[in-house]
């Protein structure tokens, strides 16, 4: 037999809270700060180098090349490389402290897409994706799914702001639910999610 134990919501929101203070200790900041800004590039490129072998299999590069792609002297031969840098990029803006905080507002989505698929992908794959509304009996009036995503983003930012439901949860919806708007008019809907 197995013992439950139930953790309701708002113990489990102030407990990941505690954690996250915790982590803001000046201790851990005093230990680490002689390497935490190694730390926070080496997890930059780690999460960079999982994300694209996970999420882009039908974009390869050789395992020793993502080494050396990050090496000033180094440049791009192909789109797989580019996207694995521009993928790098990603990252830094939502890892380092150099970067301006990232917010979820379709203005932010639309340039980390941008920023993730240049010279890669052609300005009309990164279109938002138009469904057909039927208007009359005959006629047929296109909408973008942008204006779709534009009111469950006013509405995620709401209920964000109130923090009720703990972040990652939170998070999880998102992604699930951008992933069902396929959103772009490109096969990596579920990557940008």
């Amino acid at each position: 037999r197995i013992k439950v134990n139930l953790v309701t919501h708002e113990i489990f929101l102030k407990t990941s809270h505690l954690y996250n203070e915790m982590g803001k200790n000046y201790f851990y900041r005093n230990l680490f700060k002689q390497d935490l800004a190694h730390i926070k590039q080496k997890t930059v490129q780690q999460n960079a180098e999982s994300f694209f072998k996970l999420c882009f299999k039908d974009f390869t590069i050789r395992e020793n090349r993502y080494r050396t792609l990050l090496l000033e002297s180094s440049t791009p031969n192909n789109k797989s490389e580019k996207l694995y840098l521009n993928l790098v990029k990603v990252f830094e803006k939502i890892h380092l402290e150099k970067s301006e905080p990232f917010d979820l507002y379709l203005g932010e989505i639309q340039d980390l897409t941008h920023l993730l698929f240049a010279d890669v992908l052609s300005s009309n794959q990164l279109k938002y994706r138009k469904v057909g509304k039927k208007k009359g009996f005959l006629t047929m009036e296109n909408i973008s799914v942008r204006e779709e995503l534009e009111l469950y983003l006013d509405k995620f930012v709401k209920v964000q702001k109130k923090h009720e439901i703990e972040p990652i949860f939170l998070y999880v919806n998102f992604f699930v639910d951008f992933m069902n708007l396929n959103v772009y008019q490109n096969e990596y809907n579920d990557s940008l999610a």
